[in-house]
């Protein structure tokens, strides 16, 4: 009986140690990774026409364009939350269209800010702190 015993134990410990490795190895995937988007509503409004403020992710790293000047930073996502960080911009000034640079460093600050993020309808939407979003649709 006692044999018996401890072949079904080594027979469990043998099943669970197999299963471990690909329970651990099972991160949760980034669903904005290899994703491109294109902003089309920001403080309840629309992006100032003719310039395009995008954003792309990938492997850990977020790259688009804020409106006159190019971008790219970190980010990452544990479920809905997301943190963006480190975004640099080239510092080149646009005097057309007017509000063009106040709206690009608002968009910057709004992804350095942002806190959660989630699809709607084939949307993408960040969300801040403060309630407010930005809303995108896919880039292609």
């Amino acid at each position: 009986m006692r044999n018996g015993r401890h072949v079904v134990a080594a027979t469990l410990a043998v099943l669970v140690i197999s299963f471990v490795p690909d329970v651990v190895a099972q991160e949760s995937p980034d669903p904005l990774d290899g994703t491109r988007w294109k902003l089309v509503a920001y403080r309840k409004t629309r992006p100032i026409a003719g310039r395009d403020l995008t954003v792309r992710f990938n492997s850990g790293r977020i790259f688009g364009e804020a409106g006159c000047n190019r971008f790219e930073g970190s980010y990452s996502v544990h479920g809905d939350s997301i943190t963006v960080s480190n975004i640099t911009a080239k510092d080149v000034e646009c005097e057309e269209p007017e509000g063009i640079m106040e709206q690009e460093e608002y968009y910057l600050r709004f992804l350095s800010d942002a806190r959660t993020y989630k699809f709607v309808g084939g949307q993408l939407r960040i969300q801040r702190w403060d309630r407010e979003q930005l809303t995108y649709v896919p880039r292609e």
